[in-house]
């Protein structure tokens, strides 16, 4: 039979390492992101690691993705005529791309008259911009 340490003592250990890490010196980092812990190299030496393991270090979005995908995470679950009345613009090209990114996901249906799809954001989508949940994206300005 496993024995788990308990829950108290893990989130000591991994907050120690992050204090150990965030000292100068040191080219690793931890994070807490999407509910896990990940060991990441920092951010400051992200750009170089990447370079030379022939890796693009983030992914490139579009400014009518970057908006899309911000309005799903605001909103979400939205659907896409919501999105669509929100933006101005047609959006399937877009929701497909940031689908195909796994930005986002059907995040359910909407249960008015058509039960079209809702969206929301996906686990990738917190991990790549460094979010422990949807509550830590900033509030927006009034």
């Amino acid at each position: 039979m496993r024995s788990f340490y308990p829950r108290e003592k893990v989130v000591e250990a991994v907050e120690a390492l992050e204090r150990r890490y965030a000292a100068d010196g040191h080219g690793i980092a931890i994070e807490q992101v999407a509910g896990g812990v990940r060991l990441v190299t920092k951010h400051e030496l992200a750009e170089p690691v990447a370079a030379v393991l022939g890796r693009p270090r983030t992914i490139t979005l579009s400014p009518a993705a970057i908006e899309t995908l911000s309005l799903i995470a605001y909103k979400q679950p939205v659907s896409k005529a919501d999105l669509e009345s929100i933006r101005g613009v047609q959006c399937d090209g877009v929701l497909r791309s940031l689908m195909e990114l796994e930005l986002v996901r059907v995040a359910g249906r909407d249960e008015s008259l058509g039960r079209a799809f809702l969206y929301g954001t996906t686990r990738k989508f917190l991990e790549q911009f460094g979010l422990r949940g949807i509550k830590d994206l900033p509030r927006p300005e009034a």
